[in-house]
């Protein structure tokens, strides 16, 4: 079974991937317990997919980057726990992909300006106006300006924020 489902390219569910870990947890005829840590990028899915084998809201889950802080182990049955980690950016990627690719809050980043000049640069300017529904802009601080009043974001003075 082990075989076929590693060299299988259909989906799996959290029944036979219970299995799968069982099956590992095995040794010489012996049943062990095991523990298997679910590591990965950040905003990948690691919590909700334990969530999915617990059958239950076992740990929390968020769309926002880092929401997992420490590892958090999670009982599935006598014999398989399943720890959950934070959030791993192993890559070298600048902070402006990190932030493409939801991997690190926009709130922590340095300079929020760049990733909106390279997003600018990968959406249709047309999809951006009405998704947004506002009027054109020219630049990047164009778009925000004009984002900023269309939320009704003003600070004192009545100053766009």
């Amino acid at each position: 079974m082990v075989n076929q489902l590693l060299n299988s390219s259909k989906a799996v569910g959290p029944d036979k991937l219970i299995e799968l870990v069982k099956n590992y947890s095995k040794s010489e005829g012996i049943k062990l317990a095991v523990s298997v840590g679910v590591i990965g990028f950040p905003n990948v899915g690691k919590s909700s997919v334990i969530n999915s084998l617990k059958k239950r809201r076992a740990v929390g889950v968020s769309s926002v980057a880092g929401y997992t802080k420490n590892l958090t182990e999670v009982e599935i049955d006598s014999k398989v726990r399943i720890i959950d980690s934070p959030g791993v950016i192993l890559s070298k990627e600048d902070e402006t992909t990190l932030v493409l690719r939801n991997q690190i809050n926009p709130s922590e980043v340095k300079d929020p300006i760049t990733p909106i000049e390279r997003m600018m640069h990968l959406i249709n300017k047309d999809e951006m106006l009405k998704l947004y529904k506002i009027p054109d802009y020219k630049d990047e601080k164009g778009f925000l300006l004009n984002v900023a009043k269309a939320r009704g974001k003003y600070i004192k003075g009545g100053i766009p924020n």
